[in-house]
């Protein structure tokens, strides 16, 4: 029996993915700590029968949304004005964490290998460090190749000079925005006496990768490493069945349920409203997950309760089962939602905001599951023309049942936890079969 560690950001989109990667490595008869910050995550541990660490903040985070930074790239993708936040002190915050505290934990914990989140690229150095086996878990292959557009872009696929030309600018970008993060790490690998990293690309662990898409949603992937694996989703809703919802309240009518993101961001009440509105008059039952999590929300349930339509509003959702019972699902593009819905053959809806989210919602476009609005500014009247065509054309559906199969296929949190485990015990590459 190994002992391993998880050490992922805070919010839900990166907790669930990675323990319940960790409960698939318990079930195979493993010691898994999850480590972090925050102190309400013991109540996710437990629920997994995880084992929890608590480790202290160097200091407290400066105020504001942890994933929000001072400085913002703005990039007119694919017609829309998207975000996408990697600098500042903000963003660095993450990188200090991990180097100063991290390392002391690891160490009282006695652990063999660590579950990192592949939006952490500090993760590795502290692994290189202690000497210890580490995998990186990402939404999607975040490495970076000229025919593929950075996944905070709503760019299509297409592999002409012009759009080889305009990737570039924009990884170039991107690396600009990465240099104070970079610094920082490779201050702390000169005095560990690690060689330096030269571009985010070297922050992923070379043992293997594992990805939650399936790589009939990916983009071409011709120079992707052969140690990355798609495993599909990571949920099969066993995790979520303790959540109390009102289900006498739904009637019968199709099920359109909207999700936009589990953590604070403005606008979202706005959002929530023109979506409603946009369904009221519709054949369609609208339910909608505020997210409020560890994060909280600038949004509640009573103060949406006179939106149009007459929706069902909770804080949060067993969002597993209502996808199951869905016609469609409205969301921002996260990766955990998305692939809940392919992965039950539900189109899609994706209205994407930051982070990966338009990378991936250009993704299930090019793959026929679903449809791309704007985050902020799709009008009412394009939610519900979109909302027609997702519920009255039958290829949507089809597509997604074709992805669900792909999705099971893939194998999931037990095929995650089967690589990590080979990857961390071996410490040797795990290399995904060729077709």
């Amino acid at each position: 029996m190994a002992h391993f560690a998880i050490l992922c950001r805070s919010d839900a989109g990166h907790v669930y993915p990675h323990t319940l990667i960790g409960r698939g490595l318990q079930e195979r008869g493993h010691r898994v700590t999850l480590i972090n910050w925050k102190a309400e995550l013991e109540t996710r541990a437990k629920e997994l029968d995880l084992e929890w660490h608590f480790m202290p903040p160097p200091d407290a985070p400066p105020p504001g949304r942890l994933r929000n930074s001072l400085n913002t790239l703005r990039w007119i993708a694919g017609g829309f004005l998207l975000r996408y936040f990697t600098g500042g002190k903000l963003a660095l915050w993450y990188p200090k964490l991990f180097l100063t505290q991290a390392p002391a934990v690891l160490k009282e914990l006695d652990v063999d290998g660590i579950i990192a989140d592949g939006t952490c690229q500090s993760i590795g150095t502290v692994a290189e460090h202690l000497g210890l086996p580490y995998v990186s878990v990402s939404v999607m292959p975040n490495n970076w190749e000229p025919t593929v557009p950075p996944i905070f872009t709503t760019w299509p696929y297409a592999d002409t000079a012009w759009r080889r030309f305009r990737n570039r600018l924009a990884y170039a970008a991107w690396h600009l925005s990465y240099r104070p993060k970079l610094k920082l790490i490779n201050r702390q690998r000169a005095a560990w006496n690690l060689p330096p990293h030269a571009c985010y690309n070297d922050g992923f662990s070379r043992l293997t990768q594992v990805s939650q898409l399936v790589e009939e949603l990916d983009f071409p992937r011709p120079a992707l490493p052969d140690t990355v694996h798609y495993v599909g989703s990571l949920a099969d809703g066993t995790d979520r069945k303790g959540i109390e919802f009102p289900w006498d309240r739904l009637d019968g009518r199709p099920l359109v349920y909207v999700m936009l993101t589990t953590v604070r961001g403005g606008g979202r009440a706005e959002a929530y409203g023109r979506i409603a509105a946009a369904c009221q008059d519709l054949h369609a039952q609208v339910v909608i997950s505020i997210g409020k999590w560890l994060e909280g929300s600038e949004v509640s349930s009573e103060a949406m309760a006179s939106y149009p339509g007459n929706p069902i509003v909770v804080n949060f959702a067993p969002q597993w089962s209502l996808i199951q019972r869905s016609a469609l699902v409205i969301c921002a593009g996260g990766v955990n939602t998305t692939m809940e819905a392919i992965g039950n053959g539900i189109p899609v809806l994706a209205m994407p905001l930051s982070a990966s989210q338009p990378g991936l919602a250009a993704r299930l476009v090019r793959s026929g599951a679903g449809l791309m609005l704007p985050g902020h500014g799709a009008t009412i009247k394009q939610i519900r023309e979109n909302v027609e065509r997702l519920l009255g054309e039958s290829c949507f559906r089809e597509r997604a049942q074709q992805l669900q199969q792909a999705i099971a296929n893939a194998g999931g949190a037990a095929r995650a936890a089967e690589i990590v485990e080979q990857a961390l015990l071996t410490g040797e590459p795990v290399r995904r079969q060729q077709s």
